[in-house]
């Protein structure tokens, strides 16, 4: 399936797109070098829209950004474990990403972004408690890269099955190939909404309360004082709620 999501404020700056997956960020004014930014290949946070243009909730969050800030940023859209890999080897100097302690060993947590919740989700004809500890030697689908915090990181007894897109997953639910799934509530929502299939078609049960999504600084290549117009611009989408407009979305439990 061609994803759509919808992209807005576009013109407010000056974009270069390239067959990277890359969008560069030049606002009118800008005359410092482009912020190297990670968003991580994951729908909706970011993707390619049927035009190869670089779309999703991420790139529209720093378009504001650089919009606001006049900080020019260039957007890289990769996979996730690449995303990981890069910004560890300091080929990124910002990116969004759940509080993860490997990511904490190599960069700041300059501002929180959004809390969600993870779901756990399996068949609505599905029998028995469904939990991780109830899940033990079974299928439970993931998207690869994504920290779910600790307790299902240290999980052995569950078979972990990586994948690219939530849709697949959901996907291989439907045809019994899973057990379950588990995703935060954001892509969760959006993904049920974009395949047309109703919150109420599943059973889902909340896995973990408040993980935060942090905009992470690598500490290397950027000093604290170079994202500064950054923040304040991200301290006026936030007064105004409009980085809740932005970045959230309704429970689909």
């Amino acid at each position: 399936m061609i994803r759509r999501f919808a992209g807005w404020r576009w013109l407010l700056f000056t974009c270069l797109l390239t067959f990277g997956g890359s969008l560069a960020a030049t606002p009118s004014g800008s005359t410092s070098a482009p912020l190297q930014v990670l968003v991580a290949d994951v729908w909706p946070w970011a993707y390619e829209d049927e035009q190869q243009e670089l779309r999703g909730l991420l790139p529209d969050l720093f378009a504001e950004l650089a919009s606001i800030s006049g900080q020019a940023l260039n957007v890289r859209r990769l996979p996730h474990q690449r995303l990981l890999h890069d910004f560890e080897r300091g080929q990124g100097d910002l990116s969004i990403l759940f509080a993860n302690p490997e990511v904490d060993r190599f960069a700041a947590r300059s501002a929180p972004i959004l809390s969600t919740r993870f779901m756990l989700v399996a068949p609505r004809d599905s029998a028995g408690e469904l939990s991780l500890s109830a899940l033990s030697g079974k299928t439970v689908a993931y998207i690869r890269g994504t920290f779910y915090g600790s307790a299902f990181e240290a999980n052995q007894s569950i078979i972990k099955i990586p994948v690219h897109h939530l849709e697949q997953a959901v996907a291989m639910l439907q045809v019994g190939r899973l057990d379950a799934l588990i995703s935060s509530e954001q892509v969760l929502h959006y993904t049920l909404q974009e395949i047309g299939s109703p919150a109420d078609d599943w059973r889902i049960e909340l896995h973990a309360e408040e993980q935060m999504a942090y905009l992470y600084r690598h500490r290397e290549n950027v000093p604290a004082s170079r994202i500064e117009p950054l923040l304040a611009a991200l301290e006026q989408l936030r007064a105004s709620g409009e980085l809740q407009r932005l970045m959230g979305a309704p429970s689909p439990r």
